[in-house]
């Protein structure tokens, strides 16, 4: 039998030291081990201060899908983190699972889609839920109702957007009605025959969240909701390739006066074009924006063809009427919106921005996550194309 040393206090006027206060070996090692634990905690505490002003109108941190903590679901498809920037090589561009498994991802986003149509359809009597959301800022108006319809579709049920009157709507001349979904979107219901009802005994419905991922889920259903329909008659692109093009959305206006949000300078996005055109060489660039001061001379100098989408004189949130406003809040552009200032059509002009064909034919993203309308691009992006495409984010919760 080993007799075991006794341990006995230490006497007076003695101290006991730590390992790792006699070895600086040690120390390293203990350092080494419990870093990457807090790590986690330390950027959640910087993203958290980085976005003030989101924080407080929708009482959370921003995140692509609405579901920050079940970003880890999106790991297997490559989308983890994906507010963050994302600039592979162009055979790691073929290799993400997106593309591997392009034909797996295209049967069961068909396979969602019809689940999908028969919640709206009026036969099949689904169980409703009622969105209400503020007049905000356009994009975050479309996300944040996007967020809010995907929870809907998880939980088998269909959705309708209740609203007070909104100045994007009733002020806007370019349609005579006074709401997204039905005038300037497809309407969130529809007819069908009763047969198609069957579907919903189906589990295709969670299917493609629970195998695909929240953001991908997020982004079908914001595709659905704008287009009524999922472009599944495309056939696959090809390869990226120089003929591509590059869509860069610049967000200014009241995020350049506003102390808890970004306005990121012309230098940041010359740099992002940059780093796109060395990496796959693309050639055409295509600019969505509120503000009419932009680089173009800088972006044609880097070889781009560059062709802007918006229409500056009737969009354009950063040359503000209300520039002696004594208050923040003035200048967001509901606000501005409501008082007629943005023009009449700036609806229609920022929805062409965000859901049009020369925005979503482009397959590389610069833009700012901090943004709700990049959010919208990118997620259009992701369905539209079948694959992620390569982004440079200014804004979010970091870079990658």
């Amino acid at each position: 039998v080993e007799t075991l040393p006794v341990q006995r206090p230490p006497s007076p006027g003695t101290q006991r030291t730590r390992c790792w206060e006699r070895s600086p070996l040690a120390m390293r090692a203990v350092t080494t081990a419990l870093l990457p634990r807090a790590a986690p905690l330390l950027a959640a505490l910087g993203a958290a201060q980085h976005h003030g002003r989101f924080s407080r109108r929708f009482h959370a941190r921003p995140s692509f899908a609405g579901q920050e903590r079940t970003w880890r679901a999106d790991r297997p498809v490559g989308l983890d983190g994906v507010n963050r920037s994302w600039l592979p090589s162009p055979t790691e561009l073929e290799a993400q699972p997106l593309v591997r498994r392009s034909k797996q991802f295209a049967r069961d986003l068909r396979n969602w889609g019809r689940y999908a149509k028969a919640l709206r359809c009026v036969a099949c009597n689904a169980p409703v839920t009622e969105v209400r959301t503020p007049c905000v800022g356009l994009g975050s108006l479309v996300v944040s109702f996007a967020q809010a319809y995907a929870r809907a579709v998880a939980a088998g049920n269909t959705t309708r957007l209740v609203q007070d009157q909104c100045g994007w709507f009733a002020k806007d001349q370019s349609r005579s009605c006074s709401e997204l979904f039905g005038c300037y979107a497809p309407s969130l219901q529809e007819a069908c025959p009763p047969e198609a009802c069957g579907v919903l005994a189906k589990p295709s419905g969670v299917k493609l969240l629970r195998k695909w991922g929240p953001t991908l889920h997020f982004s079908a259903v914001l595709y659905l909701a704008l287009h009524g329909h999922l472009g599944l008659n495309r056939e696959a692109p090809p390869p990226l390739g120089r003929a591509d093009c590059a869509v860069v959305h610049v967000r200014r206006g009241d995020a350049c006066v506003n102390t808890n949000r970004r306005c990121h300078s012309n230098d940041e996005y010359v740099e992002a074009a940059r780093q796109l055109k060395d990496a796959y060489g693309l050639e055409s660039l295509r600019v969505v924006s509120d503000d009419g001061n932009l680089p173009l001379d800088r972006w044609r100098r880097l070889g781009y063809d560059v062709e802007v989408l918006s229409r500056s004189e009737a969009y354009d949130v950063s040359r503000s009427v209300a520039g002696a406003a004594k208050s923040l809040r003035d200048h967001f552009p509901e606000k501005r919106m409501a008082r007629g200032e943005l023009g009449p059509t700036a609806t229609q002009d920022a929805l062409r921005d965000m859901l049009g064909p020369r925005t979503l034919e482009c397959r590389a993203f610069v833009g700012s996550f901090s943004a709700s309308m990049s959010k919208a691009i990118f997620a259009q992006l992701l369905i539209r194309h079948r694959r992620g495409a390569p982004l440079l984010s200014g804004g979010g919760r970091g870079r990658r």
